[in-house]
């Protein structure tokens, strides 16, 4: 398959990933530092595109696409004590092409993977500089644990689905991550 297949963004695709973020940004400004706003955009970002990424491969059309109702609930949430961060998805098509088991795990779990080894990677680079690798660590385990609840639209009611024990061993792991900042 072709790199630009897969990597490519177009300008459509752009604009929606600029408005999600600056949604986010807008959320969290006054609740996070620059530090966890920075945070929530890398782990954000990462895991939309891995989700991207992912459904490219198995040959299927996907597309970060914002989401009304989402976004709306995001900008509103920069007035609420807590933020809710929805602003979009990635939407994935795949024609007339049945993918295979393995691919659909694949492309569910790719966000939550990529949020688990952001997490681990950061508790890696913690000395370098403590006050963000921190962050960004507890960030990144709590989108797994949180992108894991096993119902409606998350990834972890399609991965519960397809592999009760995967979707078991990815919360074991980010609930530990998380716990190893919390506790």
């Amino acid at each position: 398959m072709a790199t630009s297949i897969v990597y490519k963004i177009n300008q459509r695709e752009e604009f929606a990933l600029g408005i999600g973020a600056l949604s986010v940004v807008l959320a969290l400004v006054g609740k996070f530092s620059y530090l966890g706003i920075a945070s929530v955009l890398i782990g954000f970002l990462l895991h939309e595109m891995a989700h991207r990424y992912f459904a490219r491969r198995a040959l299927c059309s996907s597309r970060f696409v914002l989401d009304p109702l989402g976004l709306l609930l995001t900008i509103v949430s920069s007035f609420l004590p807590i933020a809710f961060l929805a602003p979009g998805y990635v939407g994935i098509y795949c024609y007339g092409n049945i993918l295979k088991k393995r691919d659909m795990m694949r492309i569910s779990a790719a966000g939550i993977m990529t949020n688990l080894v952001i997490s681990v990677i950061a508790i890696a680079l913690y000395n370098l500089w403590p006050s963000f690798f921190s962050v960004l660590s507890v960030i990144n385990a709590w989108f797994a644990l949180f992108n894991l609840i096993p119902i409606g639209p998350f990834d972890g009611a399609k991965i519960f689905k397809l592999n009760k024990l995967v979707w078991g061993a990815f919360f074991v792991s980010s609930l530990a991550l998380y716990l190893f900042w919390v506790i």
